[in-house]
């Protein structure tokens, strides 16, 4: 028999126990090992039984802490040390806050190695993990190994937690039982049995379950999207017909996906759709005599009974190791956790205390605005769902259209300004007239050539004494000159103007407006409702109330969170539009800071 042997928190070794008895050992499949024994208590090694120093037996048995020492016997003469697995120092660790770790791309062995970085001290590594599935997970105010048993609490396939804890950091394995493999270790009549016992537990018999997940009332997950919009898991016909109906409610918060959830209810249904089948048997411990690996009895392994042939895995081994060969096996169809997570309502009503959960909400977003009957001169109402609002139960447009409203007010003073016209206009020309008595004829000669700024026209007036004159009008000037005359004659006039500009001057100014509010004389009849440029509906009235949340909806029936959705409305006439937008939802409560 391998002796037992105290180790300090360093693991250095601190003293073997020759006098130890008693010494029990469980193992039972994903839970905590124990180790228990006995020890004089006049013992002088009792002082090396220090709380959380370890204990192993042998230097290649498992590993455990010491947890309890208490005397015992009407003389108190004899004490009692239980110790729990080492794996339990994960337990001293928790994730302090919200956390949300997983999904696509990362992957089962990723989750845990990403937990086990939380230690504060690495007393365990990962080694071997059989599952590479993309599962997300979320943990709040949990301790390290909660959270690290619920990684596979959700697979389809049948798992083990195994441990390596001869070297350190310790190593933890999670390995896939195989219930199709060869047997690993055989029970047989006239071979290894001692006794055996068998029942059958119709306690916890369902033909139809009913998983629930994050959240509550009418906003708690169901399996409806992954279950064709059924809540509810139901046995085979013959089943019912064998038992009937009895249902059962699975609720287990930590699931925020339904497909996440329908996989787990799915394998805790399997286990409880036929009674509980469990057998147990005392056996002779042939591996200490044999050392053949199909004689070592071991949780996990695939056992067969050859008196009726039926297979089963491994689910809880007690050995009393300071009496070799004294062994108990026990054997089972269903794991111990599934009819946990269901008959264990203390404990379950424990872990939603501790998990934050959320609360149905209703939010409003209003608008009021001018609009045009165009969509790009629409009336847009962006809407946006953060990733938090975890449901949404409907959204609920109202508007009213009214005469489209304009704005005035008086403007700033200002608005002097200064301009210079462009230069030219220059002209010249010569006049002829000849002057007869009281008569008088001329004849006007110019060689002034048409520009493109001006074309001047010449006036001509005169009288019988020979007073005349000459008038030029332009678009922007007068221009004219008097020649005096007497008698009868002729003469010519030359007349030369040079180029030329003008200045205008506008001084500063303000514009005095009546402030009010004016509503167009046109009255809007009706409107078109555009989501994601799709017209989802016109309609011939001012006011309206709709629920439009299935015209938000994505190609995934969902609508999505973290974007912008525009609701564009758009009048048949210049209107103002008064809009808003009611949201019932379910919001989570983690997330963000503390404000």
């Amino acid at each position: 028999m391998d002796l037992l042997c105290a180790y300090d928190l360093q693991l250095h070794k601190t003293a073997v126990f020759q006098n130890a008895f008693g010494i029990q050992e469980e193992k039972e499949l994903n839970n905590i090992y124990h180790l228990t024994f006995q020890i004089p208590a006049n013992d002088p090694k009792l002082q090396y039984l220090q709380g959380f120093h370890y204990i192993r037996s042998g230097d290649y048995g498992q590993t455990y802490r010491i947890v309890k020492v208490e005397r015992s016997g009407s003389d108190k003469t004899i004490s009692r040390v239980t110790c729990e697995h080492v794996i339990a120092t994960l337990c001293d660790n928790v994730l302090f806050g919200s956390f949300i770790y997983g999904g696509s791309g990362i992957y089962t062995a990723d989750v845990i190695r990403w937990l086990l970085s939380r230690q504060t001290m690495e007393n365990w590594i990962l080694g071997e993990c059989d599952f590479n599935l993309e599962y997300e997970y979320s943990w709040e105010q949990e301790n390290l190994l909660n959270a690290l048993y619920s990684i596979p609490k959700e697979f389809v396939d049948p798992y083990m937690w195994d441990f390596d804890t001869i070297s350190y950091p310790w190593t933890i394995n999670l390995k896939r039982i195989h219930t199709d493999a060869a047997p690993q270790y055989y029970i047989q009549a006239g071979s290894n049995i001692l006794d055996q016992s068998r029942s059958q537990d119709y306690t916890n018999v369902c033909t139809r379950l009913y998983p629930l997940g994050y959240g509550e009332g009418i906003n708690q997950l169901t399996i409806r999207s992954a279950n064709n919009d059924i809540p509810y898991l139901e046995a085979t016909s013959e089943e019912i017909t064998h038992y009937g109906i009895k249902e059962k409610v699975l609720v287990d918060r930590s699931f925020e996906n339904a497909e996440s959830l329908k996989a787990y209810a799915e394998t805790a249904f399997s286990a409880i759709r036929q009674p509980g089948f469990s057998r147990s048997f005392d056996v002779v411990d042939l591996y200490p005599i044999t050392s053949k690996e199909i004689d070592q009895a071991e949780i996990g392994k695939i056992c067969c009974m050859t008196e009726d042939n039926t297979k089963a895995y491994i689910t809880r081994t007690v050995r009393v190791l300071d009496d070799p060969g004294n062994l108990q096996i026990e054997l089972s169809t269903k794991t111990d956790n599934v009819i946990n997570t269901i008959a264990d309502l203390a404990d379950r009503i424990r872990i939603e205390s501790v998990y934050a959960q959320g609360a149905t909400q209703i939010y409003q977003h209003s608008k009021d605005a001018n609009a045009g009957p165009t969509v790009a001169k629409g009336h847009v109402i962006s809407l946006y769902f953060p990733s938090e609002m975890k449901q949404i139960n409907k959204v609920m447009l109202r508007l009213k259209l009214k005469k489209f409203r304009s704005y005035s007010a008086t403007t700033e003073n200002g608005g002097s300004s200064s301009q210079t016209s462009g230069g030219g206009g220059g002209y010249a020309s010569t006049d002829a007239c000849e002057i007869n008595g009281g008569n008088i004829s001329y004849t006007i000669n110019t060689n002034w050539e048409p520009s493109t700024e001006y074309i001047p026209t010449l006036y001509n007036t005169f009288n019988n004494d020979g007073y005349h004159n000459h008038t030029i009008a332009r678009n922007w000037f007068m221009h004219s000159h008097t020649i005096s005359s007497s008698g009868s004659q002729s003469h010519q006039h030359k007349i030369t103007l040079p180029d030329h500009n003008h200045s205008v001057i506008i001084p500063g100014h303000s514009h005095n407006i009546i402030a009010g509010i004016y509503e167009n004389s046109e009255v809007p009849t009706g409107f078109s409702v555009y989501i994601r440029n799709t017209l989802r509906t016109t309609v011939q009235a001012t006011t309206y109330e709709a629920d439009i949340t299935q015209w938000l909806l994505n190609d995934h029936n969902l609508i999505p969170r973290n974007q912008w959705i525009d609701v564009v409305i758009v009048p048949d006439k210049l209107a103002y539009v008064v809009s808003s937008v009611f949201v019932q939802g379910f919001v989570q409560s983690r997330g963000g800071g503390n404000y």
